[in-house]
This record gives C-alpha cells, structure tokens and sequence, in this order.
C-alpha cells in the first residue's frame, strides 16, 4: 500500500510552516514542500481558495494553519514507536489538553506575531539579508527571479501589511519579554529532581513528563528570537552575516533572550527533540 503524497505549501523560514514541517518530520511522514517568497505564495493559495501559508494538501484535503496541521496529523497517524514514550501532543487528561490548547493560542497569537513583527522590522532594511533568507535553494525559481524586481514595492507593501513602526515593534519586544518571562516561571517551576540525581531533572516540558504542541510551538515560534541556525528546518543565512547586516541592540535582545530559562529551553528543544528535516523540495535547483 503506497502512502498519500502530500505537499506542504510554505513561506520556508516562516516559524508557523516550521512548526507543520516539525510535527510532520515527528511523525515521519513523506512530504513535498512547496517554497514560495511572502506574497508571491498567493499565486499557488489563492487558486486554491486559501491566502495562508502553511497550507496542507492531502487526499483531496486543504489543511491551514499549523495548530490544525498539527492536530490533522496526531489524529491520522501514529508517532514512530522511538519517540512514543517521549511525546504525546494532545493530552487525555482534561486538565492537561486545556493547557496545552491555552498555551498554543497565546504563543500562536502573540508570541508568533510579536516575533514575525520584530524580525520583518529590522530585515526589510537589508536586501542581501532578504534575498539570502528568501532566494534559497527550494524556492520557486520565478519567485526568485522577480524578488528583486519589485523589491523597493515589496518592502513597501510588508510594512504596511504588517504594521512595521516603531510603536508596534516597542510593543513587540513587550510582548516577547513577558512571555519569556512567563515561560521562564513555568519552566522553573515545574523543573524538579529526584533525590537521587540531582543533575537530572525528571520534568522539562511546559504542562506534562512528554513533549506536547505547546513545547513544539513556543520552539518553532520563539526560533528566531533565538537564532537556532543550523537546527532550523529551513536553511538560514548563517549567524555572523545576519550580525554584519542587522543593528546591535537587536542582537543585544536575542543575546539576552537566549540566556533566559525560556530561551534555554528553545536551544533544548532544537538540539535534543528536533526530528531531521528532508522534504522532497518541489522546486529543486535555485535556477530552474
């Protein structure tokens, strides 16, 4: 029985498509990503009846948003058995799975906006960040074709779509900083030992002992205020050219971000829960 392709439709280092593109590397599932640039996606989307990335074509289906993804994909398949003791996204407890859902709406909606809003802020004023974070490998060769065309329209566009002023990024940072904040508290209040080993902590998740859509979405969403490099499932520009192109006292935030218990563990989750990311890339070479 061959398995049902299915194409992930992706802005590639958007943090929402990262957290879809995570949960479908946990589950080991075949895909094919679709990379397209912020609005040129809408080429492929707005046929389809949807504007959003990420976007999930499965069997006839049309799968939107990554919370939904995710949920899509937990109730269709069943994790490998490696991790089955080690993950459990959508909890059966009442208590626990109401939790998880708050903390995914207030990372989904807050965090993941605040962040989208602080990094577009500062990348829009550099061209050769934007097209090494955009022209990649895997990004529809039209796209990159007509990116820096009608880039000076482009920038212009974003920063009125997204609201890139100076009051809305204040209130971005705000926002980072008391989720931080509160993750941190979290974490460190539900980080205890054993008596035994007191290196060892035996809770390290944000509501239960396994992995839930909670830790995979404050992860994926909370990423680029941490600059995970490498981990990331989308090729990023490395970490010494973005601190050549962006102002310092941006990397004086993720600097202080990272240090963080909150910061922590992203860094934690990306280096020890991190499933490997190989898509099949629908749009192979950089010039096609």
């Amino acid at each position: 029985m061959t398995s049902p392709q299915r194409t992930l439709i992706s802005i590639g280092p958007s943090h929402y498509v990262e957290k879809a593109r995570w949960c479908l590397d946990l589950y080991k599932l075949p895909y094919i990503e679709e990379r397209y640039i912020p609005l040129y996606h809408f080429r492929r989307t707005v046929p389809l009846g949807r504007r959003q990335t990420p976007l999930l074509l499965e069997q006839g289906k049309k799968i939107e948003e990554s919370s939904i993804i995710c949920r899509h994909i937990h109730d269709n398949y069943q994790l490998p058995s490696q991790v089955q003791s080690q993950v459990c996204l959508f909890p059966t407890d009442p208590t626990e799975l109401s939790k998880v859902m708050e903390l995914d709406e207030l990372f989904g909606k807050k965090l993941g906006r605040a962040t989208r809003l602080l990094v577009y802020y500062h990348a829009v004023e550099s061209d050769e960040i934007l097209h090494q974070t955009f022209c990649t490998k895997g990004t529809n060769a039209l796209d990159q074709k007509l990116f820096p065309v009608f880039l000076p329209y482009w920038k212009k566009f974003m920063k009125k779509t997204l609201g890139l002023t100076a009051q809305n990024y204040s209130k971005s940072i705000q926002f980072i900083d008391d989720i931080f904040h509160q993750v941190s508290q979290t974490l460190e209040t539900r980080t205890f030992f054993s008596q035994r080993d007191r290196a060892q902590p035996l809770s390290k998740f944000l509501v239960t002992d396994k992995i839930s859509l909670a830790d995979i979405s404050f992860a994926a969403l909370g990423a680029p205020l941490i600059n995970v490099g490498a981990k990331h499932g989308y090729p990023l520009p490395p970490e010494e050219l973005l601190r050549a192109h962006l102002p310092s006292d941006f990397w004086q935030m993720i600097d202080g971000w990272r240090k963080t218990p909150a910061g922590q563990f992203i860094n934690s989750m990306y280096e020890h829960h991190r499933p490997s990311s190989s898509p099949t890339l629908a749009f192979q070479n950089k010039k096609e």
